[in-house]
């Protein structure tokens, strides 16, 4: 199915048209939100997999040693399965990511993120949320990998600050 308007072509051409899927992108029309974002378009794109699995089981034994109600067994059993990835951009300055699913071995599988990053002339440089890193370039001190919290840079004049609030969901063993 192809959503959105088009001309007619030949249907063995490939289009030409960036069909980003079933929501289409809103443009914002506020001067506040451009100077926040960036600019006006909000673009998300969900691609979304869910596999429900209902069942119903009854057994029925001949057992004159139990109960009628005994003698009858009825289950119902309900599994669900989820898949989602969602890609999106709020103007030209903050990106969603998220990676998500039901079956992962590991809780820090399933990816996170929120990112806002600033113009060169910003004090607020970037913001993140979800899944950080605080990577450091020495040996004596190491970095944080696979953090859950918030992190942010900004820039006073030739100073540059890096804050972070975050748990770690990993432990590491030497």
């Amino acid at each position: 199915a192809q959503l959105g308007s088009s001309t007619s072509r030949n249907p063995t051409q490939p289009s030409s048209q960036n069909l980003s899927g079933l929501v289409p992108p809103i443009n914002v029309n506020s001067e506040l939100f451009r100077d926040i974002f960036g600019s006006g378009r909000v673009d998300i794109r969900p691609n979304i997999n869910v596999l429900l699995d209902l069942s119903l089981r009854s057994n029925r034994m001949r057992n004159p040693s139990l109960t009628i109600r005994q003698q009858r067994n009825t289950n119902l059993a309900f599994n669900q399965q989820i898949q989602m990835n969602v890609v999106g951009n709020i103007g030209e300055k903050l990106k969603l990511r998220l990676n998500w699913d039901t079956q992962t071995s590991f809780n820090f599988e399933n990816q996170f993120k929120i990112e806002y990053q600033g113009y060169e002339d910003d004090i607020i440089k970037s913001i993140e949320a979800g899944n950080v890193g605080l990577p450091l370039g020495g040996t004596l001190i190491t970095g944080g990998q696979n953090l859950w919290g918030i992190k942010t840079r900004m820039q006073f004049g030739s100073i540059f600050v890096t804050a972070i609030a975050s748990q770690q969901r990993s432990k590491s063993q030497e």
